[in-house]
């Protein structure tokens, strides 16, 4: 059999074909053969094209940082780089004598992605204006006339679209600069190409990119090419025959016989960028959780879940369909023993327990409709969990007896956070009652009655339970404390949050209050519950009641909690803030005798992450002193241990365990181990198959299309023939890129533009970051010098905003000639720019 491969942005140049594959250039005979590689980029390449005399390959590549030009022989050799401008800059074709390169770039635009042309000779030099407007492609016909595409590349990544960026058409009929609208079509344009007195062009008018042509009036427009399952993508043309990919096939179109075929490849390939590779878990870090005493961890890295010891011992990996499943949530049963998981290895979310300590196969709790799983919280007693899905559903699992049933599904938006008594009788959780309000519910798993116990201002989220079951903490969007903005002079509430707690018995008073009692009041009173609490114990020992709910084994020197006693009446009028200022706040948690609260370090939210991790600090209010301090900094979040005994800090993928409110100084540095409480997560590695992980991916991406979309009916569209069309060809995709431009085109065929794919483990490109002079240069080819043309002015005393020739002291001015940079020497062809790669933010 014949190995394919995935092919994009094919040339053609009389009987050769030139196209990228690996994020590769390789060329094959236009009759169809064995393809051969012509380039081993470090970087990726793309949008070739020939010359006129098909002797040089002009194309767009990220050997050194962003998308620049490059050229090399058609027949193989060795690269140079043309343009040296350090933003996007992307060829297009060539001018019809070949002396220079077109290409599209956004450099010296007000707004990125604002793409004009310019030329520039293959020998290098400053590039030049080609003034024919905002474009994306163009191609000239006899006498300079020109026709140029705008808005739109690529048609398939968001098929059908007639919003206000929509491809279109413009063309300069005499050759004299004046452009008009070529034709008026329903759908989006892109691409066109001047063969002859016709123009062809893509287009969706009709359901599907195909080919079409119309005369440069844009009078009788025909169509040329039929094809149904996916969109002509990437023509180009040698002046006679069309080439373009199509479901990542190559086709080649005869404009004189007006016949397509399709070119057969052989391609033959190590495939080096779909090999194996070996993960280690701190780069990829998704989720922890803390073991129900605090000295073991469950991770969710890369998709896979991992259990172990906190700083020493083997990594144990869950799960059995772990090569082709995504593992996400894991968290600790309450005997310690076990984990549960959401796998999608059966196809949809599905709940997994894996036993650490016996050989048994992972339980899978097939059946039960528990949708696409966003968050989830284990009771500290039972088998037994809680869980938010994307239906703004809150649903109770009994593990146990593998059943489920709906606590509450909201009509407005999701659960906004949700916590278990330490009994494990109890269910607190946000629920919407408005798309503008959340108060507070409570869910009693005996009874299965559901209470709301506050009455917010706006927003009243993420509750958490005290260890003793006494209090319930909150934070709330009720500080109606407005601000004057110090730039425009507007009232705005940039904090509006605190801490709050509900006493859940009516008899108890303000935690956050100095109490009356004295004490010897308050000695004798700790006395007598502990000496009533060790009869208890006693008493059950001597009648064999050593052993917790769900068959657990007690220890020794536990206390057993209580059942809690949750006074409802009056509950929404027993709310108490906690005494400290509005602010911006992540989380709390009770602990004995304290409460931690996670704030920001800013009153801006979008600026809250710096280079060195987030802006916020841990604190904790001791519920004694009545006073609180700062235990930690630089948080995104922590997590208690069922027994409230053991934090987990995490700081972005970095984790660190240590006492619960326990001040983590980090006297000892980073070493991992239990010194400095920091785990060490280099301990999980694995290895995977990309290529079986991308099939798992496009499976989550179309599930999540199907779960998410802003219309139930998919827009009319058979999503799931979608997934069947395309998945064929997740076989042939054979680097990261490809599978990003696979899953763009298949979103695509929702129509509903703004779907993106984004991020990603792409192959590691080099980046050597060019420094920018904040000026505009000519040439003087009579003197063989630079001139400075020009110097932006920006914002004096802002480095980022203003030319560093503007610096006091250096005194360049408009007229002066630049002769040299750091001692080298310029020419024709050794642009400023190319004396200035790699030396960003240095001084020169």
């Amino acid at each position: 059999m014949t190995s394919s491969g995935y092919y994009r942005f094919p040339a053609i140049h009389q009987d050769t074909i030139v196209f990228i594959s690996e994020d590769d250039l390789w060329s094959v005979s236009a009759l169809g053969g064995v393809a051969r590689r012509l380039t081993a980029n470090l970087g990726t390449t793309s949008r070739p094209f020939f010359s006129p005399d098909g002797k040089t390959i002009a194309f767009t590549g990220r050997d050194e940082g962003p998308a620049e030009v490059y050229v090399m022989p058609a027949e193989g050799g060795s690269v140079s780089r043309v343009t040296y401008l350090g933003v996007s800059s992307m060829s297009a074709g060539w001018t019809p004598d070949g002396s220079s390169i077109l290409f599209i770039t956004d450099s010296g635009q007000a707004r990125d992605r604002t793409f004009v042309v310019k030329a520039v000779s293959p020998e290098g030099g400053l590039p030049r204006d080609w003034n024919v407007g905002p474009a994306m492609s163009l191609s000239i016909g006899s006498g300079n006339r020109t026709v140029i595409g705008r808005n739109a590349e690529d048609p398939a990544r968001w098929k059908r679209y007639k919003g206000g960026t929509s491809g279109d058409l413009w063309i300069d009929k005499k050759g004299d600069g004046e452009f008009n609208r070529l034709i008026e079509l329903k759908g989006n344009m892109a691409r066109p190409l001047w063969i002859g007195e016709r123009i062809y062009f893509l287009s969706d008018h009709e359901g599907i990119g195909n080919l079409y042509s119309c005369t440069p009036q844009g009078d009788d427009l025909k169509p040329h090419t039929f094809h149904k399952d996916y969109y002509v993508r990437f023509p180009s043309t040698d002046g006679k025959r069309i080439v373009y990919s199509c479901g990542a096939d190559l086709y080649v179109f005869d404009t004189d016989a007006e016949e397509t075929r399709k070119v057969e490849v052989k391609y033959l390939s190590p495939k080096v960028q779909a090999a194996r590779k070996f993960i280690e878990g701190a780069k990829y870090l998704e989720g922890a959780s803390l073991h129900p005493k605090g000295h073991s961890l469950a991770v969710n890295v890369r998709g896979k879940s991992f259990a172990f010891s906190a700083f020493e011992g083997a990594v144990s990996q869950l799960g059995t369909e772990t090569a082709s499943a995504r593992y996400r949530l894991t968290s600790w049963l309450p005997d310690g023993k076990r984990t549960i998981s959401v796998t999608d290895a059966p196809g949809e979310d599905t709940l997994v327990i894996d036993n650490l300590f016996d050989k048994s196969e992972p339980i899978l709790l097939s059946g039960l409709d528990i949708g696409r799983v966003t968050n989830m919280a284990v009771s500290p007693k039972n088998d037994q969990l809680v869980l938010a899905n994307h239906r703004h559903q809150l649903l109770f699992v009994d593990l146990a007896q593998k059943s489920f049933s709906e606590i509450e599904a909201n009509p407005f938006q999701n659960i906004n956070g949700f916590d278990w008594s330490p009994d494990g009788e109890w269910v607190a959780f946000g629920s919407p009652l408005s798309p503008l309000t959340t108060a507070l519910k409570l869910w009693n798993r005996t009874s299965g009655t559901i209470s709301q116990i506050t009455e917010p201002v706006l927003h009243d989220y993420a509750p958490s339970f005290d260890p003793e079951g006494k209090y319930l903490y909150f934070l709330g969007k009720r500080e109606l404390h407005a601000a004057y903005d110090n730039l425009h002079f507007e009232l705005g509430f940039p904090k509006g949050v605190r801490p709050y707690a509900i006493t859940l018995q009516a008899k108890l008073t303000n935690p956050f209050v100095a109490s009356a009692k004295s004490l010897e009041e308050e000695k004798k009173e700790k006395g007598d519950s502990e000496a009533k609490e060790e009869k208890d114990a006693k008493e059950k020992e001597d009648k064999g009641e050593d052993k917790e709910e769900g068959g657990n084994d007690k220890k020794d020197g536990e206390k057993e909690l209580k059942p809690i006693i949750i006074d409802l009446e009056g509950i929404a009028n027993r709310v108490v803030a906690m005494p400290v200022p509005d602010g911006v706040y992540w989380q709390v948690e009770g602990i004995k005798d304290k409460v931690l609260f996670l704030t920001h370090l800013t009153d801006h939210i979008a600026s809250a992450e710096t280079e060195s991790g987030p802006r916020t600090k841990l604190e904790a209010y001791d519920l004694k002193e009545h006073k609180s301090e700062t235990i930690a900094s630089g948080i995104s979040s922590f997590q208690l241990s069922f027994d409230k005994k053991t934090m987990l800090l995490r700081t972005g993928k970095k984790l660190r365990i240590v006492a619960a409110g326990s001040k983590a100084e980090d006297k000892s540095g980073d070493s991992p181990g239990k010194k400095s409480g920091h785990v060490d997560l280099g301990r999980v590695k694995f290895s995977l198959d990309p290529r079986t992980e991308w099939k798992q991916m496009a499976r989550e991406t179309w599930r999540l299309q199907r779960d998410y979309f802003w219309t139930p009916d998919m827009s009319q569209i058979d999503w799931v023939a979608v997934w069947n069309r395309y998945e064929p060809l997740l076989d042939r995709v054979n680097t990261r890129g490809e599978y990003s431009d696979l899953m763009w085109e298949m979103q695509g065929e929702l129509g509903t533009s703004h779907a993106y794919e984004m991020g990603g483990d792409y192959r590691h490109e080099p980046a050597y970051p060019l420094g920018m002079l904040g000026a505009d240069f000519s040439f003087d080819a009579n003197t063989g010098r630079y001139f400075i043309a020009g110097i932006i002015q920006g914002a004096p005393g802002e480095a980022k905003a203003s030319s560093p020739l503007n610096d006091p002291g250096v005194n360049v001015r408009v007229g002066d000639a630049l002769l040299a940079i750091n001692g080298r020497k310029l020419s024709s062809q050794t642009v400023p720019q190319e004396l200035l790669l790699n030396l960003a933010g240095e001084e020169v």
